[in-house]
C-alpha cells in the first residue's frame, strides 16, 4: 500500500508526542498560556518569506521552549532529568495471597557498555548480562552459575557452522541473519556530535524545502481565543522528496533507521511522485498549528493535526480513512500541586487518564469505556535517583494495598560474569548434555 510508509511514521510521531507530553505533564500556575507568555523577541526572526526554512526552524525551537515550560514542574519531568552514565534500578514486589515475591535489579554501566539483570521469583533466578563481546543468560537453578549465550557480531556465521545451528529452522536461520544486518548497521554508523547532528538536520531541512513549492500568507493567528499577527506557511511537495529527507535524518541517526527496516514498514513506498504531502504551520515566534496531509495515488488521505496552547491545552488529531483519533493534553492548576488530563478519543468512545502530585504523592487514575483503575505512591525525586513506594491499586472501584517499590540510584559498576559458554561453541554431545541437564532439573526424572 502506497501510504504505508506514511501512515507509519504519522503514527510514531503521534506516539512521540503523547509520550513527551505524558513524561512532562504538569500544569503552569496559573494555566492557560496566551500570548503574553509566547511570544519572543523577533530582532533574530528570519524572514517567512525569505527564509521559510530557518523561519520554522525558530518557531519550532521557540515552540519546545514554550512547551517545556508548560510542562515544567512535573516531578516526571524530574525523572527525566535524572541523567547518568551509570546505575541500578530496583524493582520489589512483595508476596500476597494472588501472587508470589519478585525482586528485579538491572545495573548499567554506557562507558563499560554493560549492562545486567537480575531477577528472582517464586520458581527461582533468571539473570542476563550483555556487552559489546557477550550476551548471555544464566538460570542457576536450572543450568548452574554459567551464562549461556553468544557474540552479538557474527551471529549468523556462528549459527551456520555450529550444532545448535542444525537444529534450527530456515526460517530462524534467515531471522538470525536480518538481526546480524541490522546490529552490523547500527555498529558501523558513524558517531556524530549533537552540533553536527543539528547542522545536518538543518541542511536536510532546508534542503526538502528548496524542492518543494512554499506559500507564506500574512494572517492573524489565533492562541486558543487569543489573535495576533503572523503567518500562514503551507509546504507542497511530493513522497520523492519527503523521502529523501528522511534518508538523511536516517544517517544521522542510525538507530531510528534501524528501528524503521526492522518494523517491516514498506519504507520505499513513499518514494514515488505520486505521493503528495503537504503541511501547513500557523506561526508567530511559535508554531500555533500544524497539519500534515498525505494523499495517496488513489486520492486517499493520511493526516495529523496539532494544536498548541489552548485553554484546554495541546490536541493531536490522526485521521485516516475519515477516521479520527484524537489526544489531548491538558495541564491544570491545583492548589497544592499540579494535575494532568490526557484523552484519548475514538469513535465516540474516550479513554481519561488523569495524574496529580501534591505533597509528595503521585496518583494516576485511567478510566475507559469498559474499565477504570488507578494507582498511587510516594514519589521522591533528587540529583542521585528517586523512590517510588507505599503504593496502592485501584481497580474498577476496590482499592487494595500493593506493596511495590521501585528505585533509581546514579553510580556503581557492572561486573563481568567468568563463567561464560558460547552455545555455538557446543558440539552436538556437549549440547545434547546441557539439554538433558535442563530437563531434569525441571523435574522430569525420565526421558521420552
Amino acid at each position: 500500500m502506497i501510504l504505508k510508509t506514511c501512515t507509519y511514521r504519522l503514527i510514531c510521531l503521534a506516539l512521540a508526542l503523547a509520550l513527551a507530553l505524558s513524561l512532562v505533564a504538569c500544569g503552569k500556575k496559573g494555566g492557560f498560556m496566551g500570548v503574553a507568555d509566547l511570544l519572543v523577541s523577533v530582532e533574530q526572526m528570519p524572514s517567512p518569506e525569505k527564509d521559510p526554512a530557518g523561519f520554522l526552524r525558530l518557531n519550532m525551537k521557540n515552540t519546545c521552549d514554550a512547551l517545556k515550560k508548560r510542562y515544567a514542574e512535573s516531578p516526571l519531568a524530574a525523572l527525566a532529568g535524572v541523567r547518568a552514565d551509570s546505575g541500578a534500578f530496583t524493582l520489589t514486589l512483595a508476596d500476597t495471597e494472588e501472587r508470589g515475591a519478585l525482586t528485579a535489579g538491572l545495573t548499567f554501566d554506557r562507558k563499560a557498555g554493560r549492562i545486567s539483570l537480575n531477577a528472582v521469583t517464586g520458581q527461582g533466578a533468571v539473570r542476563l548480562y550483555a556487552d559489546p563481546e557477550f550476551f548471555g543468560v544464566s538460570l542457576p537453578e536450572v543450568l548452574g552459575q554459567e551464562y549461556y549465550g553468544f557474540k552479538p557480531a557474527d551471529i549468523y556465521e556462528q549459527a551456520s557452522g555450529s550444532a545448535l545451528g542444525a537444529l534450527m529452522e530456515e526460517d530462524t536461520m534467515a531471522s538470525l541473519k536480518e538481526l546480524e544486518g541490522l546490529l552490523d548497521g547500527v555498529r558501523s554508523a558513524p558517531r556524530i556530535s549533537q552540533e553536527e547532528a543539528e547542522k545536518r538536520l538543518d541542511k536536510a531541512f532546508d534542503e526538502l524545502l528548496a524542492a518543494s513549492d512554499v506559500a507564506v500568507e500574512r494572517a492573524a493567528v489565533q492562541y486558543g481565543e487569543q489573535k495576533t499577527d503572523g503567518c500562514m506557511i503551507t509546504v507542497d511537495t511530493d513522497g520523492a522528496a519527503v523521502a529523501a529527507c528522511w534518508e538523511k535524518i536516517g544517517d544521522i541517526f542510525p538507530g531510528l533507521k534501524a528501528a524503521l527496516a526492522g518494523s517491516g514498514a514498506d519504507t520505499d513506498s513513499l518514494d514515488s511522485p505520486a505521493v503528495k504531502c503537504r503541511g501547513s504551520f500557523a506561526a508567530n515566534g511559535c508554531l500555533i498549528s500544524v497539519s500534515l496531509t498525505f494523499t495517496g495515488p488513489d486520492a486517499s488521505q493520511t493526516a495529523l493535526e496539532a494544536n498548541f496552547f489552548t485553554e484546554n491545552g495541546e490536541t493531536f488529531t490522526f485521521t485516516q480513512k475519515e477516521e479520527a483519533v484524537t489526544l489531548k493534553s491538558r495541564p491544570l492548576t491545583g492548589e497544592s500541586g499540579w494535575s494532568h488530563t490526557l484523552t484519548l478519543e475514538k469513535a465516540g468512545e474516550s479513554a481519561v487518564l488523569t495524574t496529580t502530585y501534591e505533597r509528595g504523592k503521585v496518583s494516576l487514575s485511567l478510566v475507559t469505556p469498559k474499565k477504570s483503575g488507578g494507582l498511587s505512591g510516594d514519589l521522591h525525586v533528587t540529583d542521585s535517583g528517586f523512590s517510588f513506594d507505599n503504593t496502592s491499586v485501584t481497580s474498577d472501584g476496590q482499592t487494595r494495598s500493593d506493596p511495590l517499590t521501585v528505585s533509581f540510584t546514579v553510580g556503581g559498576s557492572v561486573e563481568k560474569p567468568t563463567d561464560t559458554v558460547n552455545i555455538f561453541s557446543l558440539d552436538e554431545a556437549e549440547l545434547t548434555a546441557l539439554l538433558i541437564k535442563a530437563y531434569t532439573a525441571l523435574g522430569h526424572e525420565e526421558i521420552g
